[in-house]
């Protein structure tokens, strides 16, 4: 979906709506709201798939094409319930320790937003590049979680350095971020072939049409069966204490899966087999894995 240049990730945009509003205090009707969505989003998706693709053949999902406003809606509410759910548990990680409360100021909260939203949209430009100015518009559509991820831990690791602050503040993320993306990929998935996310068509027995007539992987179902799976790993993981490692683990390995997964969806440009964003992957997986080890050695 286009989006101005500075446009926050999902990691961004919940940090900033937590820590710039300290008052805030999610009810429990608001939250018991937010539980009911997935499941009614669900039955939405399920709705779609057509009692006949469901229960009478399962070698062929057939999925119902949005129009683009409405795919555009729905990938929306996604995000935003994303961003709430996000905000809800970074907020509840914070609020348990008052230490936590202090070690993240204004600075590093911006540092987050800019750090996120420019490597949004620059992973998204290097991926499919285009002129970034055109009839006085400056030309900057698509978003990357790849790009969000890597942009904004950059801008707080800058912004930490700057203000002084030395303690990891990782831990807080990782759990709202792979949460987050499981919720987003759903929108991301009923959103059909607007969304730039589907897999390339398949002859497998799951393959799903988009609308076009073609079965194709269920590329945004696998990233959510993966992040679940990772986030339980990684909860019931006995893991050094080091505070930050748990995130850099979970960096680590959603960059993994995303060099992985990205070869089965269509890539506007490669370079040795490999697209754009699986090139920022290998440049991503080289820096948070060294600094995992170094914090796994660290506590032995």
């Amino acid at each position: 979906m286009p989006g101005g240049f500075f446009m926050p990730s999902r990691i961004g945009i919940a940090v900033a709506r937590q820590a710039l509003a300290p008052r805030f205090q999610p009810s429990r009707r608001g939250f018991a709201w937010a539980s009911c969505a997935m499941p009614a989003a669900i039955a939405r998706m399920l709705w779609y798939l057509g009692p006949h693709a469901l229960f009478v053949s399962i070698r062929r999902v057939s999925l119902f094409p949005l129009t683009a406003s409405s795919a555009h809606l729905v990938h929306f509410l996604f995000e935003a319930l994303a961003f709430a759910f996000g905000g809800w548990l970074w907020r509840r990680a914070r609020r348990a320790s008052p230490e936590k409360q202090s070690a993240l100021g204004f600075p590093v909260i911006v540092g987050c937003l800019f750090g996120a939203g420019t490597g949004n949209k620059l992973v998204a430009w290097i991926q499919d590049p285009h002129p970034l100015f055109s009839n006085g518009v400056w030309m900057l559509p698509g978003q990357s979680m790849v790009g969000g991820l890597l942009g904004g831990w950059i801008g707080i690791e800058l912004a930490k350095w700057i203000v002084g602050v030395r303690r990891s503040t990782g831990d807080d993320f990782w759990l709202p971020m792979l949460l987050g993306i499981a919720i987003g990929r759903l929108g991301c998935f009923l959103s059909g072939l607007h969304e730039a996310t589907y897999g390339l068509p398949t002859s497998l027995p799951w393959g799903v049409d988009l609308g076009d007539g073609i079965p194709r992987h269920p590329a945004p179902l696998y990233e959510i069966v993966f992040v679940l799976a990772l986030a339980m790993a990684l909860a019931r993981a006995k893991l050094p204490l080091q505070v930050g490692l748990r995130f850099r683990l979970a960096a680590s390995g959603y960059l993994l899966w995303r060099l992985g997964i990205e070869a089965i969806k269509p890539a506007p440009w490669s370079w040795s087999g490999l697209s754009g964003i699986q090139w920022v992957c290998v440049a991503g997986l080289l820096w948070s894995m060294t600094e995992s080890v170094k914090l796994w050695r660290s506590g032995r």
